[in-house]
Formats: C-alpha cells, structure tokens, sequence
C-alpha cells in the first residue's frame, strides 16, 4: 500500500464541504465525507485508478470522482499520493493551481 498524504488545501475543502453540508443535513455531511475517505484510502493501493489531467503534465496529477466531489491528487515516482483538494464537480478545475 502506497503512503497517502493530504496537503493543507485538500484538508481546508474538507472542512469547508463539512460546514457547507452540515447546514443543511449532518448525517449527509458524515456520510459524504467518510465516503471521501474511503475513496482516498483506495488510492493507497490504486494509485492510478483515477483520470490523467494533462493540464498538470509532466506532473502526474489525477481525478476521482466521489458522487458530486472530485478528489484531486498527484501520484508522485514511488506511487505516494499526495490530495490536493476536494471540490464540488461544478468548479471549473481547469482555473486551479496546485
């Protein structure tokens, strides 16, 4: 199993995808976010099993799609992967920098 590391910015979109539903439903804030963390802790031992984004290359950035959300990582040589962010699938990804 590969080390699975988050950055700070991916920590932060948790939080705020947390407060933002936790508004409106707590039990759907739960289950969202222990849902992010299952998909996150399969990339531990398939780190290529999201999409390629080529704007990122030569790095090898990646998505993963979890109901609404997408989890952005970057596998690095050693297959580690490290979360960038956590965003709802509606944000323009491409106007991002990691």
């Amino acid at each position: 199993m590969a080390k699975v590391v988050w950055t700070e910015e991916a920590l932060d979109w948790m939080q705020l995808i947390d407060s933002y539903l936790g508004e409106v439903s707590p039990q759907a804030a739960v289950r969202t976010l222990e849902g992010i963390l299952q998909q996150v802790e399969m990339l531990g031992d398939h780190p290529r099993i999201g999409g390629r984004l080529p704007k990122w290359d030569p790095r090898e950035v990646r998505s993963k799609l979890y109901g609404k959300y997408q989890i952005i990582y970057e596998v690095d040589a050693d297959d580690g992967v490290r979360v960038l962010a956590v965003i709802h699938g509606a944000m323009d990804i491409r106007r991002m920098r990691f």
